[in-house]
């Protein structure tokens, strides 16, 4: 743990960024360690970000949190960015040396992993077949994260296939790209289902799908948490297979990247979910 009698100072960057619960769990977890901190909002116009994350170590800041729609963006800032990142193709965390560079990771992947092992301890990645749907950024790291623990089985679906190619080319050509019009069918080859699209999230539409096909033993992981359970998680609850929400995912990323600032791994205790479930997730 660092003691030090400075204020440390961390923020979260994103346009917009009023809606970011990260001040409220950041802050808890601050305080809880007795670390002399403090994590704040900034929100800042896509035509200002380059300058403003240049400025951070001027400005005292240890490190950042990057949100939409600035993930990609800070990539160019960085003097030197984690393997993850790259493969991801987007910063999520910022670190600032002690000469101010700026150091550049993603922990995503990591919070999504760390949920999934937290929810199925006896869960085995080299017996893993993943149907993973949607290609965008949350679809990168998830399929990162599962490449890195060892699943040789990776099937995407997009309803834009060029995206999913595309995916494919950029992390890895051991993925498969499937057909969007198939995905009831191969649901019975899959033993691990992730939706890291959009739908089911609140004020989208509900994500398409009969589970018909699908093996009660299969896990289903939808990485949306507002709301906590969507209709794809209720589905699959009661056909009695195993569902995984998307919370634990944003606290296990948020807590690495806590301890990146800060040289200790929080734990991610029944208050700091609570915290984020009384702002009516």
């Amino acid at each position: 743990m660092i003691v030090n009698q400075k204020t440390l100072k961390v923020c979260i960057i994103g346009y917009p960024v009023s809606h970011s619960l990260s001040p409220l769990l950041h802050n808890y977890w601050l305080k809880k360690y007795k670390i002399s901190g403090e994590y704040v909002s900034s929100e800042v116009k896509p035509d200002e970000i380059e300058a403003h994350l240049l400025n951070l170590p001027t400005h005292g800041f240890i490190g950042a949190n990057i949100t939409i729609p600035h993930k990609r963006a800070a990539i160019k800032v960085c003097s030197e960015i984690s393997d993850t990142a790259r493969k991801v193709g987007a910063v999520n965390t910022l670190i600032t040396s002690p000469g101010g560079k700026l150091i550049g990771d993603n922990t995503d992947p990591y919070g999504f992993i760390k949920n999934l092992k937290k929810a199925n301890k006896k869960w085995n990645p080299r017996q893993t077949k993943a149907l993973v749907l949607g290609a965008g950024g949350a679809s990168r790291s998830v399929c990162y994260g599962l490449l890195k623990e060892g699943v040789r089985e990776i099937y995407i679906l997009n309803r834009n296939r060029t995206d999913a190619e595309n995916l494919k080319t950029e992390i890895n050509d051991s993925l498969i790209v499937k057909s969007w019009k198939d995905r009831n069918l191969l649901l019975s080859w899959a033993t691990l289902v992730v939706n890291t699209t959009s739908l089911g999230m609140t004020g989208m539409q509900d994500l398409k799908i009969s589970l018909e096909n699908l093996s009660e033993k299969a896990i289903v992981y939808d990485i949306v948490y507002t709301p906590l359970n969507t209709s794809f998680l209720n589905a699959a609850r009661q056909r009695g297979n195993l569902t995984i929400n998307g919370l634990g995912m944003f606290l296990y990323q948020a807590a690495k990247s806590f301890s990146l600032w800060f040289g200790v791994e929080p734990d991610v205790d029944e208050r700091a979910q609570q915290i984020l479930l009384e702002r009516g997730i």
